[in-house]
């Protein structure tokens, strides 16, 4: 049974097969899990060298992982049986694959052992390895969806039978101390489930102006040329165009919680976001009509500042509201040490189950918020690395020579972000990953690949600034991009899960803890 399953967490999942047999299966398998689920995939041949024997080690494995992949051909395998065994007793969710379901060479062991498992588990047939693994992705993401919603319900319904009986044996007792420490515990559920919508809106905002900032980069490329191509910078315009008019201003005009921001001159700050943007964009569409050259430039340098400046405060704006909820876990752990102590009295019935299921569901509750929070800095650092990378990128790709001196000045901001920002943090995370470590030379040994890859980057890119190899340069700084857009989104899709988790998990407590 997963028990720890959040969307911050990340899962640990063993794959299982006869090993030489399906060798090519449990590569894309593998890469399946970890390069584009993002998970760990346990398997023997990454164990590396242990102390244990191999199956006490395996075993081992087996039990902390969160799921068991099985996967059957031909061969009998004693080893896979008994890790599939030890999933099953340990009641992890097992997925059974079986290549040829009807393979007459099969080993008369392993055919009974999957008329055993056929009993358990409703298996999944395959015939390639790219088959098996579009299968697995799919099966992974339809039960960690069920389990996630499945987790959420009990820590809803623990926190919700804990105060509703605490409450009611208060009541009973008429103890009016202990009734409104459990009102007082309510009241600040509720406003921790209200601060999150904001969150959410927040999270929503920022996405729309950073969506609008990747489709808006070519154009301002192009604007930004010695001489502009009005035919290819009007194609290039015209997805920014769109996302204004179908995406960011629908969602201004829909906010519900982050309407009362108000800017310096008095206009609540959304407004602000949606008329600044659309005058430039109308400004933008007359100059490409016009084929004005001074006129792009300019507007496109104006959106340019806009939507950094915009994206940078909504993204404070995101992490207050974060941050104001982070008064939950020391106000809760009061006001449960109030309630324990007052359930505790003499001549009380004993309500400690109650009280557990309440205690338990808070540090759940707790535990989101802190997962959250790691999310949001992992986010807002990416963030910044490829804000200051975008002026190098620009500097590096833009037609004609480059110039080193001044390329060397726009990577420096690049290469703190990195030194100073994401290494310390990997260094210290504790929820959403693997700790980054480094040896005595300082030089990587531990921690999230493509962290370890990304520092790797950044050397190389030191090195071509050093020589000044130009066409190298412009390579590395292709791939350093290609990592950042890809890691950043990775973030952003688990940051919206953590939020999306949250929010549902607060509306729902929110209705049913007022009823």
């Amino acid at each position: 049974m997963v028990t720890r399953i959040s969307p911050g967490e990340k899962l640990k999942i063993f794959v299982s097969s006869k090993g030489h047999e399906l060798r090519a299966e449990r590569e894309r398998v593998i890469s399946a899990i970890s390069e584009d689920m993002r998970f760990d995939a346990v398997f023997f041949e990454g164990f590396g060298a242990r102390p244990g024997k191999p199956m006490d080690e395996c075993l081992k494995e087996v039990r902390g992982s969160d799921f068991y992949i099985g996967i059957f051909w031909n061969q009998y395998s004693r080893p896979t049986e008994q890790e599939y065994k030890e999933a099953r007793e340990g009641g992890k969710p097992c997925l059974i694959y079986i290549k040829n379901v009807d393979e007459p060479q099969r080993d008369k062991e392993l055919s009974a052992l999957l008329k055993e498992i056929e009993q358990s588990h409703f298996y999944s047939g395959f015939q390639t390895p790219k088959e098996l693994a579009s299968r697995v992705k799919e099966d992974l993401a339809r039960e960690i969806t069920r389990l996630i919603k499945q987790v959420r319900q009990n820590v809803v319904q623990g926190i919700e039978d804990g105060i509703s009986t605490i409450k009611g044996l208060f009541q009973a007792y008429n103890l009016k101390d202990g009734v409104a420490a459990v009102n007082s515990l309510v009241d600040n559920l509720v406003k921790f489930a209200e601060l999150h919508c904001r969150v959410f809106e927040w999270k929503e905002l920022h996405d729309n102006l950073l969506a609008l900032f990747d489709s808006f980069l070519q154009f301002f490329i192009e604007a930004k040329g010695d001489e502009v191509n009005i035919e290819y910078a009007y194609d290039m315009w015209q997805p920014s165009r769109k996302k204004i008019h179908t995406k960011l201003i629908p969602f201004t005009e829909d906010v519900t919680y982050i309407g009362d921001t108000y800017d310096v001159d008095g206009i609540p700050f959304v407004q602000k976001v949606a008329a600044d943007i659309e005058k430039i964009q109308a400004g933008i569409d007359e100059a490409l009509d016009e084929k004005s050259d001074p006129g792009i430039r300019r507007l496109a340098g104006e959106l340019d500042y806009y939507l950094r400046e915009y994206s940078g405060r909504t993204n404070v704006y995101l992490k207050d509201a974060a941050t104001g909820m982070n008064f939950l876990p020391n106000e809760l752990r009061k006001q449960i040490q109030t309630i324990e102590d007052l359930a505790a009295r003499p001549g009380l019935p004993d309500s400690s189950m109650a009280v557990n299921k309440l205690v338990e569901g808070l540090e759940k509750l707790t535990e989101y918020q802190s997962c959250l929070s790691e999310w949001i800095e992992l986010h807002d650092l990416l963030q910044g690395l490829d804000t200051s990378f975008a002026q190098f990128f620009i500097e590096v790709k833009r037609r004609g020579k480059i110039d080193i001196e001044s390329a060397k000045d726009g990577w420096l901001p690049c290469r703190k972000q990195i030194e100073e920002g994401l290494v310390p943090f990997w260094k210290n995370v504790q929820l959403i990953g693997d700790a980054y470590e480094e040896d005595e030379d300082g030089k990587p040994c531990g921690g999230e690949p493509w962290l370890v890859s990304m520092v790797e980057m950044q050397r190389r890119i030191d090195q071509a600034l050093e020589t000044e190899f130009r066409k190298t340069l412009r390579r590395r700084t292709g791939e350093l991009d290609y990592s950042i857009d890809i890691r950043l989104d990775q973030a952003n899709k688990k940051l919206k899960e953590t939020i999306g988790f949250i929010n549902d998990l607060c509306t729902e407590l929110r209705g049913r803890i007022q009823q």
